[in-house]
């Protein structure tokens, strides 16, 4: 190494021609100087702001907030408004489900993080329940990926039911008659009254389907913490972009050729709930029945329809059926074994559908129908934009040898 200090001339010599340098005139052009004018750093403008926020989402929740804006706008040109406040609504109904899954999912995780079995039935059990030992993602992540899907998710059922309870001023045109003679084509004229008698031959048969029919997301709940637990983050965001995509999806479907479903076009023949135990179906359907005709009466005066959680008539296609048969293809693709439960709920669920008189035949089968093109398209988009690892169908068949490295 040179050491200028163990020779002074070197020294003074260097240090000569580092003055003569600095009094030397720069020979910097004047144009290229960067003067006190300028700024050092330009702020970005708002559309590299916004291009910048768009690029951080996901592909699949570029779709719903896309739908969802669409929506927006379709109820405030032609729907009378918009109503924002109905999504605090759903995140308030849902907000204490939200912190007694999160305080059961931390006792899940938990385990999946400190159980360490040796044999090869429980090694089966850990990777079924907890997926791998070292998985890719962390609670931290996992946690993210699920607030970030459930805010999406209940965003897009706002957009949804502001949609739906805007139908009699956007198309108030209704195709009960249409419907009623498809299933009559389809299915002939013995399902209803078959479905029905099935359903009253026994109080606790009706209760079954009764509480079946109101099941409050709890199927969907208990596949998403199974993912949670596994902490595929994939299968989480898929899932809930599914349901967001399906809700808006089928409610613009609704909207182009609405109806009103067998309990409001025939309401004599449904007048038996009335003697329901408990009689949550007929309350609720008696409620949304004046709902509706306090929208036709207020049509010509009220400049603005405000929305409420869970309200509104829309008939075709069936939701009920469309949810739980998106449950069956996710469970399909990330967690086979829960199929089973799944379509054995689907089943039953168009049963119940039917058998209250809420939708038509056909209206079951387009919302299952609809919610299997739903997530594969969004699967395949996915796929194609992602490029991840765990984007492949699964099985559930553990790697004991994997996990016991």
């Amino acid at each position: 190494m040179n050491d200028l200090s163990a020779n002074p001339a070197q020294g003074d010599a260097v240090e000569a021609s580092v003055d003569t340098a600095a009094s030397a005139p720069s020979q910097e052009p004047t144009s290229q100087r960067p003067t006190s004018q300028e700024p050092t750093s330009q702020r970005p403008t708002w559309p590299e702001r916004i291009s910048s926020w768009l690029s951080k989402l996901h592909p699949e929740e570029k779709y719903v907030i896309a739908l969802s804006l669409v929506g927006i706008l379709v109820c405030h040109f032609f729907g009378k408004g918009f109503s924002f406040f109905v999504a605090y609504e759903y995140l308030m109904i849902f907000a204490r489900h939200l912190g007694l899954y999160y305080m059961v999912s931390r006792v899940f995780l938990f385990v999946g993080e400190n159980w360490r079995p040796t044999g090869a039935a429980g090694i089966y059990f850990r990777r079924f329940f907890f997926g791998p030992i070292r998985p890719r993602h962390s609670y931290y992540e996992a946690d993210i990926a699920f607030l970030r899907g459930f805010f999406l998710m209940f965003g897009a059922l706002s957009v949804y039911t502001n949609l739906k309870i805007r139908i009699p001023f956007i198309n108030a045109y209704t195709g009960d008659e249409f419907f009623k003679q498809v299933d009559s084509w389809l299915f002939g004229d013995q399902l209803w009254p078959w479905l029905t008698q099935v359903v009253r031959s026994d109080p606790e048969w009706t209760n079954f389907f009764q509480n079946l029919y109101s099941h409050d997301y709890m199927y969907m709940v208990i596949l998403v913490m199974l993912f949670h637990m596994r902490r595929d983050i994939f299968a989480m965001r898929w899932c809930f972009a599914s349901v967001g995509v399906l809700y808006i999806g089928t409610i613009f479907v609704t909207l182009a050729y609405p109806s009103l479903g067998p309990c409001f076009y025939a309401w004599e023949e449904w007048q038996w709930l009335a003697d329901l135990d408990p009689p949550q179906i007929h309350q609720t359907q008696w409620s949304l029945a004046q709902t509706l005709i306090s929208l036709v009466g207020m049509a010509d005066v009220q400049p603005r329809i405000e929305a409420h959680a869970f309200y509104g008539i829309a008939a075709f296609p069936s939701l009920h059926c469309g949810h739980m048969m998106l449950l069956v293809v996710i469970a399909w693709y990330r967690y086979r074994l829960y199929t089973l439960v799944a379509a054995s709920m689907t089943f039953l669920t168009f049963i119940a559908t039917m058998a209250f008189g809420w939708h038509w035949a056909v209206d079951g089968v387009a919302g299952a129908a609809i919610a299997v093109v739903v997530p594969i398209f969004l699967l395949k988009v996915m796929q194609k934009e992602e490029g991840e690892a765990s984007s492949s169908p699964v099985s559930d068949a553990p790697t004991a040898v994997a996990d016991a490295r």
